[in-house]
């Protein structure tokens, strides 16, 4: 690694022959026995896969899209000290007024307005060199802001993450939750948590145990290098979780009406990392609402990705016509998209999804990478549409959202990222002034 600079002196530059040491024999022999995946993919055995859209009337009546955004400021450059400002919404829409809106070629921003209604939450996270005198450590000083956030009134996480690990959905629910790692001790392993003994979020076993702590992010926190580690890891578990808050007032309220909603979020349908084990409960809630005779409607859509790149090839090469989806088989994972060897036992997603791949192109040429919850998470070896919760009605809506602002854009992602987005300028410079002139 080269010198940098931060005075007058130059940096240091690299060297102009440093490359001609890789071009040998070694490197030869290591590349051949290496592939990626080919432009001219493999089709073979892989028509059924393929489907027609089924255009029908659905019984969805309402979308809500959930979408978080966020913004690294560097209050100071030496040492570096950073925060990071954290924005989640949630935008509810009514299909019935978005019907009476479709045939205009022009919708103002006042006819936008009558369409929605958004809530929005906002905090801010210390994740490097930032200290509060309250706390003994940079990790108690996270582990409780975010603790905090989840505490809020307005959307209430730590109880919808309650609600889900110990399956509170149910007429009987678990009482118990492993922890592999201790936040405060991480030498103590294994730590059986008891739905009884929380209060307020939080229980003690060897010490304050916050209801966060299931998401194990204080294992990726380190009191020297930071906790920038853990920031994309919480956005997504807070998006995912804002959309379980939402389906538990429903289902408190009223379950019948579960099955009207359609939830978008602009991200796949999965915990990754130190949050993957709640794809397990996930899995679990929705089985479990099919059985009741609740359709649990979810979609998430990626904007960028191996997934997404392969969606634009298929539509280029016309592979995937207009009005067209395809089904994402584990064998087609591997072959085409994902340069890994292929087994039945190594499911795609198997630690961290709670729903199947599926690539749509709308009549209107928009293309998306979909996830929608699968009912039997063995079936993505081999799906077939019934495999998939309404799989036909939810893109039949995608279709109808689409957005001409941006590419593949459909309207609710387009409403609600512009809701939680933070600006480059004026946005971060204005927050990176406003938080540099209270630290200093």
């Amino acid at each position: 690694m080269g010198y940098n600079s931060s005075g007058k002196k130059p940096i240091e530059f690299a060297g102009k022959t440093g490359h001609s040491e890789f071009i040998d024999e070694e490197s030869k022999k290591f590349l051949s026995h290496c592939y990626i995946p080919q432009q001219k993919f493999d089709l073979n055995n892989f028509s059924n896969l393929f489907n027609a859209l089924d255009e029908k009337d659905s019984n969805i009546k309402y979308v809500i899209a959930i979408d978080g955004g966020l913004s690294s400021i560097t209050a100071k450059k030496f040492p570096s000290s950073k925060l990071v400002a954290i924005k989640i919404g949630a935008l509810f829409l009514d299909l019935k007024k978005i019907e009476n809106l479709k045939d205009k070629e022009f919708i103002s921003p006042k006819e936008i307005n009558t369409i929605k209604d958004a809530a929005k939450s906002k905090f801010i996270l210390p994740v490097k060199n930032i200290m509060n005198d309250n706390y003994e450590s940079f990790t108690h000083f996270v582990r409780s802001t975010i603790f905090n956030f989840f505490s809020k009134e307005n959307f209430n996480l730590a109880s919808a993450l309650k609600w889900l690990i110990f399956r509170e959905f149910r007429d009987i629910p678990e009482n118990e939750w492993n922890l592999a790692t201790h936040p405060i001790n991480p030498n103590i392993k294994n730590i059986k948590l008891k739905r009884s003994e929380f209060v307020n979020f939080v229980t003690n076993n060897n010490g304050e145990i916050y209801i966060t702590d299931i998401l194990r992010l204080h294992e990726l926190i380190d009191e020297d290098t930071g906790a920038e580690g853990i920031v994309n890891y919480l956005l997504s578990a807070i998006e995912q979780l804002l959309m379980i808050f939402i389906i538990k007032e429903i289902y408190t309220r009223n379950p019948s009406k579960l099955s009207e909603f359609l939830f978008i979020l602009d991200r796949p349908l999965a915990f990754f990392g130190q949050t993957a084990n709640l794809h397990k409960p996930m899995r679990e809630m929705i089985v479990y609402f099919l059985l009741k005779g609740i359709e649990l409607n979810i979609i998430g859509i990626e904007k960028s990705g191996a997934f997404v790149e392969h969606a634009k090839i298929l539509s280029e090469e016309n592979v995937l016509k207009k009005g067209e989806y395809i089904l994402l088989s584990n064998d087609y994972i591997y072959k085409n998209i994902l340069p890994r060897l292929y087994n039945d036992e190594n499911l795609y997603g198997r630690t961290t999804y709670y729903g199947g791949k599926v690539i749509f192109n709308s009549k209107y040429e928009n293309i998306n990478v979909c996830t929608i919850p699968i009912k039997n998470y063995d079936k993505i070896k081999n799906p077939n549409v019934e495999d998939f919760v309404n799989l036909n009605e939810i893109l039949n809506i995608i279709q109808t959202l689409k957005c001409n602002m941006y590419e593949n854009s459909i309207l609710p992602i387009a409403l609600i990222n512009n809701a939680v987005s933070i600006s480059k300028y004026p946005g971060e410079i204005s927050l990176k002034r406003f938080f540099k002139s209270i630290l200093n």
